[in-house]
């Protein structure tokens, strides 16, 4: 009975109570090494630990990445434009959720900025997928929400 208990435990399922086991430290190990590998998560760590300080930190982190991605002028071929969609994405939902959460017109005004990259991404990017002009359509509604 114990032997089966013990392989049931050693499953390896990800749930959020077995990752919770693992412990902060644990957990903090395997962020810092994922973050190395994917910038597009590293960045969303960044945000998250913004968001921890203050609404002001966090508006900031947000709109300079933001901006960052306005003034950069190389060209998004089609394999690329997936994981610039996953950060344009990551950013619209922090502006919805922990940002509007603190500060609603600095959620607004962010939300604007994000919304203004819209002609100069389309104009640098290969979106035949069409996901990039679903994440601005859906930053319009979300405009509409705040």
């Amino acid at each position: 009975m114990a032997a089966s208990g013990k392989a049931n435990r050693g499953s390896g399922k990800m749930t959020s109570e077995a990752i919770a086991a693992l412990g902060a430290a644990r957990l903090a190990r395997l962020v810092l090494a994922q973050a190395e590998r994917d910038a597009v998560f590293a960045r969303a760590v960044r945000m998250e630990l913004a968001a921890k300080d203050d609404s002001g930190a966090l508006a900031h982190e947000i709109d300079k990445r933001l901006k960052t991605i306005r003034c950069s002028r190389g060209f998004v071929e089609w394999d690329k434009v997936p994981a610039l969609a996953r950060e344009l994405d990551q950013l619209r939902e922090a502006i919805m959720g922990p940002l509007a959460d603190h500060s609603l017109s600095q959620a607004i005004d962010s939300m604007r900025l994000f919304l203004s990259l819209a002609e100069p991404v389309f104009e640098r990017s290969d979106d035949s997928s069409g996901s990039l002009g679903e994440i601005f359509r859906q930053g319009g509604e979300d405009l509409g929400r705040l």
